[in-house]
This record gives C-alpha cells, structure tokens and sequence, in this order.
C-alpha cells in the first residue's frame, strides 16, 4: 500500500486494538482500503497502511477517531518514511529544562532570567537582543557554574533511543540550539549527535565576561541547517 497511518500513545501506553479499529473504520467510510495493523510497541505504537485517501484526508479522520485520548497520529506516504536527517532542538526538547536559566539559577538570577527566556520564546522580544541581556546578568560567573548545571541536566525521556535508532538506520543527525555549545558539545557526544551548532560564551580567566561570542544564532537556525545538511 502507498501510505500509513501511525497512532502513537503517550509514555505509559493506552493505544489499543479497539482505537485501532475505530481508525480504520474512519478510513474505510471514507473509502479507504486498509492493511493489518502493525504493532510497533504494544499498547504504545501502531502502523495502519492504507491506499485511497491522501495522508491528509486520513491523518484528519483518524484524529477524529482518537479525538480526547493522548494519541499522537503522523499520516505519510510508505515511500520515503525512512528520514535521512534528524534536526532536534536542545533546550526542553532533548533535555528538560533551559539550560541559561539552569545556569540562572545557581547565579541567583533565574527569576528574571526565565522571565526573559519566556518572552522570547513567546516572540515578545528580538531572540538576539533578549539572549544578549540574559548573558550580560551572568558577567562575572565562574566557568565552573557551567559544570555545575551540566551535572544537573537531565535528558527528555526517548531521546536517546531516538538518536540511536536514526544513527543505526544512517541518518545525520544534528543537535541545533539557541543555546550554547558547552552544552550542545556535550550532550551531543553523550547521544552520538554527529552535529552541534550553537552559540558561544565568551569567557576570560575562567569567568563569564557577560557577553556572547558572535556571530549569534537565532530563529533562522534551524532552518539554515536543514538547508546546508539536507543538500
């Protein structure tokens, strides 16, 4: 078949066979033709391939199908599914937390830190100017208050697997951030990530000097990423 529908459940499960078929049923009442259904992961993960219906049309109706649950559904054609690229982003994607407000933290400041950190992220303020002001509040910290946040940060649940499994199948994957390379660096050779882009403190006799190494990163990033790697 040319294309598949796939329901994923959140951690701890609650996909079964009876949602299962109520999708396939959407997809048949709309004149669809389905496969078997192909567990990934009990109770987590499910492929339905179908034929006569664009991916749009049944990525719609089967959320309706799983309308209220905590059911994530990606519709796409078969041919192509294998990805040959994996951009992820650093900060409470691959890891819980934002690391500068991490480092905030233990410098007194992660009030008016996070603060900030929220309004940028809400596109309320420049990405470059807010990350220049958060950087200059830290002017002063010792290098070693970077080591200490690290020590803290705790990886988002999958995310290992998640890169493992792109390496193994011979994706490039990438870790590109807003944040800082002394993160990026190191949880990208903790995760096998063959790529890291971010930005860089500027540091002198082992404190921060208040100011981010240029050029900065911004919101065009992760685009320009996608674009170099994917050529």
């Amino acid at each position: 078949m040319e294309s598949v529908v796939t329901l994923i459940a959140a951690p701890g499960g609650g996909l079964d066979a009876g949602i299962v078929a109520e999708a396939a049923a959407r997809l048949k009442a709309l004149g669809a033709e389905t496969g078997r259904a192909d567990w990934l992961a009990d109770d987590l993960a499910c492929d339905l391939e179908f034929d006569g219906l664009s991916p749009d049309q049944a990525d719609a109706a089967v959320r309706q199908a799983c309308d209220g649950l905590t059911i994530d559904i990606i519709s796409q054609p078969v041919a192509g599914r294998r990805k040959r690229l994996l951009i992820a982003d650093m900060d409470s994607t691959i890891v819980t937390t934002e690391t500068l407000t991490d480092i905030a933290r233990i410098a007194g400041k992660e009030q008016v830190i996070a603060e900030i950190t929220d309004r940028a992220m809400r596109g309320e303020l420049d990405f470059a100017g807010a990350l220049r002001e958060r950087v200059a509040m830290l002017e002063g910290l010792s290098e070693s208050a970077l080591a200490d946040a690290y020590g803290e940060v705790e990886l988002s649940p999958g995310a290992d697997i998640l890169v493992r499994t792109m390496n193994a199948a011979g994706a490039v994957t990438a870790l590109v951030s807003g944040g800082f390379t002394y993160y990026t660096s190191r949880i990208a050779e903790r995760l096998g990530f063959h790529v890291n882009m971010a930005n860089r403190f500027d540091i002198a006799d082992g404190c921060l000097t208040g100011r981010v190494a240029e050029p900065i990163l911004g919101r065009s990033t992760k685009y320009d990423a996608l674009v170099k790697l994917a050529a």
